[in-house]
C-alpha cells in the first residue's frame, strides 16, 4: 500500500511540474478534432531516435512486465504497431508534456469512473516518467521504459473506459452487456489521433445518461462517507404504521430517509415526532411509514413498512 501511495504521489508531483509549460490540449470543439500523429524524430534530446527505437523493440518482444497483464501489453504492441514503431509520447525535447499530463491526469481520476486504480501499472510508470525527469541526459533505454509505460497505462485505461473493468458474467451469468461495436484496438487507435488527449480520453467511457447519473450518485455517495455516512437510526422493537414510537427513532429515521432521497409528506413531521405531555413517544404515521415503503422497495427487500424486528 505505501508504495502505490507513493507512485501515485509521484505521479501527482510529476503532473503538477508541467501544469505551467505548453500543451496542445485545448478548450474549444475544433481543437478536440485537431488530429495528432508521433514527431518524425531523428533525435530526441540529444539521443538517436534509432536508438531509442531499438530500445523499445527489445523491450516489446519481451513478455508482458508482472504488472501489466498480457491483454493490455498486447493492446500497447498493437498501438506501436499502427503507429509504424514510432515513439507515441515523445519530441526532440524530451516527453511530449502536454499529452503525458493529459494521460496521467485521467489516471488519478479514473475513480470517478469507480475504476481500481490499482490495476494499471502506476509505480512502474512513475518510476519511468522520474528517470527521464532527474536525469540531465537520458538514455535511449529510459526514453524507451517511458514511452511503452505510458503506451501501456493509456492501453489499460482505455480499455477499461471503452469496456469496463469488470467481467460482467463474472458476477452473474444474467447479466449481458452488448459489446463495443469498434473493437478495442482501432479504439485506442483512434483515441491517439486526437491532440487534445485529455477530451479524446473522456469520449471513451459511455456517453449514455444513466452512465452520467450513475458518475455523479457515486461522487454523492463518497462525499457522504466523508461526511461520516449515513445518519444512524437508534434500533427499536417492530413497530408498524400507526403504533409509537420514540421522537429519537421518529426524528432519525425522517434524517435518515431524507438523505437517501425519499419524499416524506408533510403529516409526517406533527405525527411521528410529536410526544404528548407525559407520554414517551409520537405515532409511526403513514407518511413516515410511505417513504420506509419506498425504501424497502429500492432495496428489494419485503414492502411492509414494518421498522426494526
Amino acid at each position: 500500500m505505501a508504495a502505490r501511495l507513493f507512485a501515485l504521489v509521484s505521479i501527482v508531483a510529476l503532473s503538477a511540474c508541467s501544469r505551467g509549460e505548453t500543451s496542445t490540449t485545448g478548450d474549444t470543439e475544433s481543437e478536440t478534432a485537431k488530429p495528432w500523429a508521433p514527431e518524425q524524430l531523428t533525435s530526441v534530446n540529444g539521443i538517436p531516435a534509432a536508438a531509442i527505437t531499438a530500445a523499445m523493440q527489445t523491450k516489446l518482444a519481451e513478455d508482458a512486465p508482472t504488472t501489466i497483464d498480457r491483454e493490455q501489453w498486447s493492446h500497447a504492441k498493437a498501438l506501436y504497431k499502427a503507429y509504424g514503431s514510432k515513439p507515441l509520447w515523445l519530441t526532440s525535447k524530451g516527453l511530449h508534456e502536454g499529452r503525458t499530463r493529459a494521460l496521467t491526469d485521467a489516471i488519478l481520476a479514473a475513480h470517478s469512473d469507480a475504476l481500481r486504480i490499482d490495476d494499471y501499472p502506476i509505480g512502474r510508470l512513475a518510476a519511468a516518467l522520474a528517470a527521464v525527469k532527474s536525469a540531465g541526459t537520458p538514455t535511449a533505454e529510459q526514453f524507451a521504459e517511458a514511452d511503452i509505460m505510458l503506451t501501456a497505462a493509456y492501453a489499460a485505461l482505455g480499455e477499461d473506459m471503452l469496456t469496463g473493468q469488470v467481467n460482467p458474467k463474472t458476477v452473474s451469468q444474467s447479466w449481458f452487456v452488448d459489446p463495443q461495436e469498434e473493437n478495442v484496438d482501432s479504439a485506442l487507435a483512434r483515441g491517439l489521433r486526437i491532440d487534445a488527449l485529455d477530451k479524446s480520453l473522456t469520449t471513451m467511457r459511455p456517453q449514455d445518461t444513466d452512465y452520467r447519473g450513475l458518475r455523479l450518485e457515486l461522487d454523492r455517495y463518497r462525499k457522504l462517507v466523508i461526511a461520516g455516512g449515513w445518519p444512524k437510526v437508534p434500533l427499536t422493537k417492530s413497530v408498524k404504521p400507526g403504533e409509537r414510537i420514540t421522537p429519537a427513532v421518529a426524528n432519525a429515521l425522517r434524517a435518515r430517509l431524507t438523505a437517501q432521497g425519499f419524499e416524506i409528506g408533510s403529516a409526517s413531521q406533527p405525527d411521528s415526532g410529536r410526544a404528548a405531555a407525559g407520554s414517551p413517544g409520537g405515532t409511526y404515521d403513514r407518511s413516515l411509514a410511505g417513504a420506509v415503503a419506498q425504501f424497502q422497495a429500492r432495496s428489494g427487500i419485503v414492502v411492509d413498512s414494518v421498522l426494526g424486528g
